[in-house]
């Protein structure tokens, strides 16, 4: 089986307080059944939460780490900005 070399999860967040834990628990499943060369990188970007998102993330970062580089970002509402906001982070940590 070939290893995957590079992979970059973006997921822009809002009041998904409900939601995330589960999401990102079984993404983490999903991807330890793939081979890759190096870790995945995992972002996540908070476009205006009023919910328990933020916190529930905080509380659950630790143990995705060992997994994922993880960088946690925040733009205004708006899944577009959002999405923008990782891609912009992207280009400019990976010139």
């Amino acid at each position: 089986m070939k290893a995957i070399t590079t992979l970059n999860v973006a997921i822009p967040v809002y009041n998904e307080g409900k939601r995330i834990e589960k999401t990102l628990l079984y993404l983490r499943d999903s991807l330890s059944r793939i081979h890759f060369t190096s870790r995945p990188s995992l972002y996540l970007c908070f476009n205006g939460c009023r919910d328990e998102t933020i916190s529930t993330i905080i509380r659950i970062i630790d143990p995705l780490k060992k997994e994922f580089h993880t960088t946690l970002l925040s733009s205004q509402k708006g899944k577009l900005r959002a999405h923008k906001m990782i891609i912009d982070h992207i280009h400019n940590t990976n010139p």
